[in-house]
């Protein structure tokens, strides 16, 4: 597979015409019902495919003034694309369409053009992106592993729209430096974060320095290390973060998620908020104790690789 590129639609890179030979077809072979107020998967044979006609209306949609779009291209060939409507919904960005050529799937593009949504709605101050999604198997599995959920309280007059489909949203996270007044709830969710790690091989009082200390956690916080992560007007985690003086180099102290978020995809968020913070880093490093059966399988999934143990601890390194 040559390089595929992520770029903004323009007017240099995009047509009524660039999606003429585009392959929107995919096989489905199981979906999600509805059943006795629960989503279970049933037996639903077709093909999805696009017309020419179709093809040029969706190419004059994710090109127009309303949406704002991002184009995967192979070659200057729109490989893939995701659209996003401009004006919020209340606290949502709409996730309008979001496709990959069916020669180019499961090669990580879709996830690649979902961060180029997601950091729209952030930039939007978006909540969280709202999909109404395809109800396939494979459809609802792919943002599922976006850390999507079903929405609580779908949009009326989309999910009347389109009544098959399932309502979900994901949670768009944020990151602030917090301030000294805002030390205490942190510390208060770093206690209650960091003692669950009795579950994951630690024993009582295996925790990090100084993690109920609101003392320390102010220095930090002075010092400019502290960052609070926020969905919306809601705390949900902290990190500590030490760039050297290029932000060539980021040392990652420590993150956590408060306890009741957990098991929600907030911490990989969280840490894709970290990288995408330092854009001019070349590399992240940092280190977990050997027994935290979590948090070693959680830097390994992120991609970082250890690059020494010692002292009872792993050390890891992800490169740009």
């Amino acid at each position: 597979m040559n390089e595929i590129k992520i770029e903004l639609l323009s007017e240099t890179n995009f047509s009524l015409t660039s999606l003429d030979s585009y392959n929107r077809k995919q096989d489905v072979n199981k979906v999600y019902r509805r059943i006795d107020g629960e989503y279970e998967l049933v037996e639903c044979k077709y093909t999805e495919d696009w017309d020419l006609e179709k093809k040029r209306s969706v190419a004059k949609k994710i090109s127009g003034d309303e949406c704002i779009a991002y184009l995967a291209l192979e070659n200057n060939k729109v490989v893939g694309f995701i659209g996003l409507l401009k004006k919020l919904s209340g606290p949502y960005m709409i996730l309008d369409m979001m496709h990959v050529s069916s020669e180019c799937r499961g090669q990580g593009i879709g996830r690649k053009l979902f961060e180029a949504g997601k950091a729209e709605a952030r930039k939007a101050s978006a909540e969280a992106l709202y999909i109404s999604a395809c109800s396939s198997e494979e459809t609802i599995a792919f943002y599922r592993a976006m850390g999507s959920e079903f929405a609580s309280n779908p949009i009326k007059e989309i999910a009347e729209k389109e009544p098959f489909d399932l309502q979900m949203i994901c949670p768009v996270m944020h990151i602030v430096k917090a301030e000294e007044d805002q030390v205490e709830k942190i510390v208060d969710m770093s206690v209650r974060a960091f003692e669950t790690d009795i579950n994951v091989g630690g024993a009582k009082g295996d925790c990090p320095p100084e993690f109920d200390s609101v003392e320390w956690h102010k220095q930090m916080a002075r010092e400019g290390h502290l960052y609070q992560a926020m969905i919306g007007n809601d705390l949900v985690g902290a990190a500590i973060v030490f760039p050297n003086e290029t932000e060539k180099s980021i040392y990652i102290g420590r993150i956590f998620i408060d306890s009741v978020y957990h098991r929600k995809g907030y911490g990989i968020r969280l840490m894709e908020c970290i990288e995408n913070n330092f854009p001019c880093a070349a590399e992240f490093n940092l280190d977990t104790p050997c027994w935290n059966e979590r948090t070693n399988a959680f830097y390994k999934k992120l991609g970082y690789r250890i690059i020494k143990t010692e002292d009872g601890f792993v050390f890891y390194q992800k490169k740009r």
